[in-house]
């Protein structure tokens, strides 16, 4: 890639000419600015999420179901609720601190 005269590199053209952070954008309210392509990106992106979140917590379901042991269940939950609950903690009080 050429370089100017400053020794720094020129930036890439947007071929598509659509914002660099399709997320970004969902979230401040442009959802019907993005191409198409954007679109599909960005649900495939949130279904994944979903579906990997949500594995975390009916997998170990189904299983407690199928083998009727609730106790390997509800310690998991708890777990999960504790750190979650100290993640939130800790999320709150970042937020906090920056306003």
């Amino acid at each position: 890639m050429p370089f100017t005269d400053n020794n720094q590199r020129d930036e890439l053209p947007d071929l598509f000419g659509s914002p660099k952070d399709p997320l970004r954008e969902v979230y401040r309210g442009r959802w019907n600015e993005l191409p198409p392509v954007q679109k599909i990106g960005v649900v495939v992106v949130i279904l994944f999420c979903i579906t990997f979140g949500g594995s975390f917590v009916v997998y170990p379901l189904v299983h407690a179901l199928y083998i009727r042991e609730w106790s390997s269940f509800l310690r998991l939950a708890a777990w999960t609720g504790g750190i979650s609950a100290l993640l939130a903690t800790f999320y709150w009080a970042l937020v906090q601190k920056i306003r």
